[in-house]
């Protein structure tokens, strides 16, 4: 490293295991910090610093590496909990550091304090795991560093830590950092809709939202955020199991730049309705009453009287049919080879309705018309679905590359056939994995047909009772069909006896292999 002397980033990564390796009589934890410190003292260029897994790092290491690097812009320390607030005491007045992570560290809100006043250009901070932060730190955050635009208080990674954040810090946050993007509070069981509403009020640029977990989250903040943040892209409320389609619907059709969304393993989500994106008037739309003076006529409200009865019943008329009309567009478009989509639709790339025992038929249609340019959808346990709601989605989301229709129980068990297959082997060719885990009424023929059928290259996981799957001979390819496919399975056990769990890849013969 000491012929290294520009070096802008360094990066310790699974470290415990290298140390686990030299950790002999002769190279001991005080040996390993000596060499870190020394090393620091030779690399005075660095700028970003990650170091991972180091459960042995020592505070004066830390200060080592402070007092060294003056340049430093990103510090992330995972695992270290050996670092404490003594480990940041060589901290000049205006440290030019603006991301630091604090992950599973002993750093407690004193620290942060400390950290704070010494650092007031932090953007993105993380103290996930850090048990002794509590909203104290939060208001040193929102008094020293204006400009926070990340923060996050607890990983989902981190299973074993519940935050001690609670509707205190979020009003801090509410008041002070109106700059926020991002914010990560999964776990997090004293936080209510009262912190989150302030929130979603004051922070309408948030663009990313990770409440997971947090059980007192119902539908009145998604409500919320869908009327004041319309900026949003990544949002995750799984495990929110007070959730219905009442937040879910408005959040979809309001949040137009809304790329992820992720409700899994919320009980009670049904009733999905995107229909209000059919009322959004589009530019097209404009021009086209511009251009046309009797529809200016009609829309404008000045020309319009209480006592025109007859133009309201015949208005209410002309709606109904309308809607009429466009169920019946919709039916006949099952017949066709692809769903037709509305003018104006969702932009959602990824959605995990994983576990949402309530969704039907009536919510997989609204997806498919609505969400058209879905890349990966998880619907695994959705056990009130069937082959027509599968056939909704391989017709209206053909862009997909990930579809999950496993069961995701062991108790009970999905409802789809081979119908199914044949829907996604005929209009999904974008396809490159597919789960049908514990589907019992998916039969042999059903996955030769499917794997007869499907784009390359692709990966299928399922469950079978026949052990005939594992012969490659049953799994060869009809030569009319796809006469270059290769099939490779892989068994990954065998549970109840008689029950195989394989993943299947089928790839070109001249080796191209999913990427």
């Amino acid at each position: 490293m000491k012929k290294l002397p520009h070096l802008k980033e360094f990066k310790i990564t699974e470290s415990s295991k290298c140390i686990e390796t030299f950790a002999e009589p002769a190279f001991h934890q005080n040996r390993f910090n000596e060499m870190l410190a020394d090393m620091f003292s030779c690399l005075l260029e660095l700028e970003v610093v990650h170091i991972a897994s180091v459960n042995k790092l020592y505070d004066s290491t830390l200060c080592a590496l402070i007092d060294a690097c003056k340049n430093m812009k990103e510090l992330a320390l995972y695992g270290c909990d050996g670092i404490s607030n003594a480990g940041f005491q060589s901290l000049p007045e205006k440290s030019g550091i603006t991301s630091l992570h604090l992950n599973s560290t002993s750093v407690n809100d004193k620290g942060m304090e400390h950290i704070c006043r010494s650092c007031p250009g932090l953007r993105n901070v993380s103290f996930a795991g850090c048990m002794y932060v509590t909203d104290i730190s939060i208001k040193h955050l929102c008094t020293h560093c204006p400009n926070l635009e990340s923060l996050c208080v607890s990983d989902p990674e981190i299973f074993y830590h519940k935050s001690n954040i609670t509707d205190g810090g979020l009003d801090y946050l509410s008041q002070n950092s109106h700059a926020l993007r991002s914010l990560t509070m999964c776990n997090s069981a004293q936080i209510s809709d009262l912190g989150l509403d302030q929130l979603a009020r004051s922070c309408s640029n948030l663009m990313q939202l990770d409440v997971s977990g947090c059980l007192s989250v119902s539908d009145n903040t998604l409500q919320v955020l869908a009327q004041h943040c319309h900026h949003l892209q990544t949002v995750n409320f799984s495990e929110c199991v007070h959730l219905t389609g009442k937040g879910i619907n408005p959040l979809v059709t309001s949040c137009k730049w809304l790329k992820t969304l992720n409700v899994a393993n919320c009980p009670f989500v049904q009733n999905l309705n995107f229909e209000a994106f059919d009322q959004i008037e589009t530019p097209y739309d404009r021009v086209t009453l511009a251009a046309d003076p009797e529809l200016v006529e009609e829309n404008n409200p000045e020309n319009s009287t209480q006592t025109c009865d007859n133009t309201n019943h015949k208005t209410d008329e002309k709606s109904e049919l309308d809607r009429s009309r466009a169920r019946a567009n919709f039916l006949s478009a099952l017949t066709c080879s692809s769903i037709p989509s509305p003018k104006v639709h969702s932009e959602l790339r990824f959605l995990n309705l994983g576990l949402c025992s309530k969704v039907t038929d009536h919510c997989l249609r609204q997806i498919a018309m609505y969400c058209p340019d879905l890349r990966e959808l998880d619907i695994k346990g959705c056990f009130n679905t069937t082959d027509l709601g599968i056939s909704y989605i391989a017709r209206g989301c053909q862009g997909l590359k990930l579809l999950n229709i496993s069961s995701g129980s062991m108790i009970q068990k999905m409802c789809l056939t081979d119908q199914s297959l044949v829907s996604i082997a005929t209009h999904c060719k974008g396809l490159r994995q597919l789960f049908i885990e514990k589907n019992p009424l998916m039969s042999l023929d059903g996955y030769k047909n499917l794997f007869d059928h499907c784009s390359l290259p692709c990966t299928v996981s399922l469950t079978t009772k026949s052990p005939e799957i594992l012969k490659t001979d049953i799994l060869s390819m009809d030569s009319g069909v796809n006469s270059c496919k290769r099939v490779n399975v892989f068994c990954r056990g065998c549970y109840k006896g008689n029950i195989y769990h394989l993943d299947v890849l089928l790839y070109n013969s001249d080796g191209h292999i999913l990427e």
